[in-house]
This record gives C-alpha cells, structure tokens and sequence, in this order.
C-alpha cells in the first residue's frame, strides 16, 4: 500500500468497489476528506451544507460581499 492508501486505511480495489456502490461510513468519509482537505474543498461542503439549511434560492458568498460591498 501507499500512503495514501495507507492513510485511508483501504486497497484501491476496495475503494473502487466502496465508490462505485456509495456505501461510505461516517470514518471512511472523514479519512478521506482529511487527506484531500484544502480551502476549495471546505467551500464546497459549507456551500452544501448552507443550501441543505436553507433551502430556495441562495447567493453565493462572493456575490454576499458584493452586496454588502465588502
């Protein structure tokens, strides 16, 4: 195994399988959002997140700034 595959703690056979089902647990989605985890990601989920919250129609958080011409 890899690092990486070490880090997820899963043979890239498995992953294929676990990917191609959908059938993630709650640790195998943290390890693997802890090894792709950056900026860009982060936006994304809180954008997923803020949606699921709140649903209709949503601005994104430039066009906020923009608006509060921040």
């Amino acid at each position: 195994m890899n690092l990486s595959q070490k880090k997820i703690g899963m043979a890239p056979a498995y992953f294929a399988v676990k990917k191609q089902r959908g059938n993630w647990s709650d640790d195998e989605m943290k390890r693997i959002v802890q090894l792709i985890e950056n900026e860009e990601v982060a936006n994304y989920f809180d954008s997923v997140r803020i949606e699921n919250s709140f649903p209709g129609s949503v601005i994104s958080s430039s066009d906020f700034e923009k608006i509060m011409k921040w």
